[in-house]
């Protein structure tokens, strides 16, 4: 009986951020890569019972799943999967880096609350998973170390390379009897101050697919990293002089841990001053536990330093003493001496932490709001951005407020630039690239389609993947 063809499958995070769900398969073999959810829409899951479409009964079907990295829009459909495999009797294994099942424990736990006290994601329509479901996945995950090959299935062997987008985040290189394929998922080429930057062998196997994130692909961006977060501390300066607070809303993993160090690494060197505190709130302070708690993958200049690596009472950063949730606390904070807050959503979703201090903070014009990367265009963080150049009133939690506080976005981004990504297709020489996680934009002149000629020239053929639309495989 002959194999079924070779392909890559998008259930979800194809042409999309969000929901990254992927299925590659090859000789016979099946892989899913990545099961992760969307944060708006009705539509919550990959389509996973899409897989009828290119002959597959269902998930069960798959001999392992491979995470990349942690961050819910890679992870936040794994119970469900889990689920979904362990109904029929079927022991598929899992695995990821020891960092991302940690910091996967902390998010799908999260997500367990959302009914009860809309957690970090506000009032967002994510299945309810048990309790027992959620730690039944967790205790699953196998934990595979960088840059050592293991069989994940019988015939499949691979291996875990960093990828520099956060803790623990990790490249794959698949083999599949003579068929290699990498996936980078989400990656950075600059280090950062709490991970390295990506890692991969000089010399790799010739590649017959690499599978490449492309969040920022389709557009130029000419701003300096270093000289971004040197205006964004000494905006937060500016803003505390004024005698303001300021909110910074970030990603509880990852975007948190960098501006906490940032800001940190500014006191202490004397570029930042000290007489005002630095609050954070929200699931970051869980996940900087487990960032200080897995050292030894972090940035060499991080994982030797003494002490807690983000929290300092000498040094004014600590856990926020203001809850919310007890009456009072809004005019307890407006009242209070200025303060820098880091509080997640990153989005300023509805019924967040940072929703509820910008909420305290909006109408007053001595305050500031600095984002620091990624919005999703219908986010309300993105919302306010745009409102805050042509109207006054802006809607948050639910309530209308009049836009006097001081919004500005940077780029602190954690993913890979359009250069980063043209050096990372370039390095690899793959016969074919499929493009992922990532919104096409046709209109920018300085985008990734310019190069498609000059691969074609070089024998890589391009792709563009969509969701629930099979890319065979030569």
């Amino acid at each position: 009986m002959s194999n079924p063809p070779n392909l890559f499958y998008p259930l979800g995070g194809g042409d999309e951020i969000g929901a990254s769900s992927y299925y590659l398969q090859v000789n016979g073999k099946q892989i899913l890569v990545d099961a992760g959810l969307r944060l708006k829409g009705r539509l919550v899951f990959p389509d996973y019972s899409s897989l009828s479409l290119i002959g597959l009964m269902g998930l069960y079907e798959c001999d392992c799943v491979l995470i990349t990295h942690a961050h819910l829009d890679h992870t936040g459909s794994l119970p469900a999967v889990y689920e979904k495999i362990h109904s029929k009797g079927h022991k598929i294994p899992i695995y990821a880096t020891p960092p991302t099942k940690a910091i996967a424990n902390v998010l799908l736990n999260d997500t367990i609350k959302i009914k009860e006290v809309h957690g970090e994601y506000g009032d967002l329509a994510i299945r309810e998973f048990e309790k027992h479901l959620v730690e039944e996945t967790i205790q699953s995950i196998h934990e595979m170390e960088f840059g050592l090959p293991f069989e994940a299935a019988p015939g499949i062997r691979v291996t875990f390379y960093p990828a520099g987008h956060i803790l623990g985040a990790a490249m794959f290189l698949v083999e599949i009897g003579n068929f290699c394929s990498l996936f980078t998922g989400d990656f950075c080429g600059v280090g950062q101050r709490t991970v390295s930057d990506y890692r991969l062998p000089e010399k790799l196997p010739e590649i017959d697919l690499l599978v490449c994130e492309s969040t920022y692909a389709y557009r130029k961006t000419n701003t300096l990293l270093c000289d971004q977060q040197e205006a964004f501390i000494l905006q937060v300066e500016e803003a505390i002089r004024r005698g303001g607070k300021v909110l910074i809303p970030a990603f509880a993993v990852g975007r948190s841990q960098e501006v906490i160090t940032m800001l940190r690494q500014a006191r202490e060197s004397g570029q930042l001053r000290e007489d005002f505190p630095i609050y954070t709130d929200g699931m970051v302070n869980q996940v900087c536990v487990v960032y200080d708690t897995n050292r030894v993958f972090l940035h060499p200049d991080l994982r030797k330093k003494r002490g807690n690596l983000f929290f300092s009472q000498e040094g004014g950063i600590q856990h926020s003493p203001f809850n919310f949730r007890k009456s009072g606390t809004v005019e307890m904070f407006q009242k209070s001496p200025p303060c820098c807050v880091i509080a997640s959503s990153g989005m300023l979703i509805d019924g967040s932490r940072s929703a509820a201090y910008a909420s305290a903070m909006i109408e007053d014009a001595h305050n500031t709001i600095l984002f620091t990367g990624y919005l999703d265009e219908e986010s309300p963080g993105n919302k306010l951005l745009q409102a805050n150049s042509h109207i006054k009133n802006f809607r948050l939690n639910h309530k209308e407020y009049e836009i006097k506080a001081k919004i500005l976005p940077y780029h602190l981004s954690s993913h890979a630039s359009l250069d980063q990504i043209l050096a990372m297709v370039e390095h690899v020489k793959p016969r074919q690239v499929i493009f992922v996680h990532g919104y096409a934009d046709y209109v920018n002149p300085e985008n990734l389609f310019i190069n498609f000629y000059r691969w074609g020239k070089l024998d890589i053929r391009p792709y563009i993947a969509y969701n629930q639309i099979p890319i065979y495989l030569g």
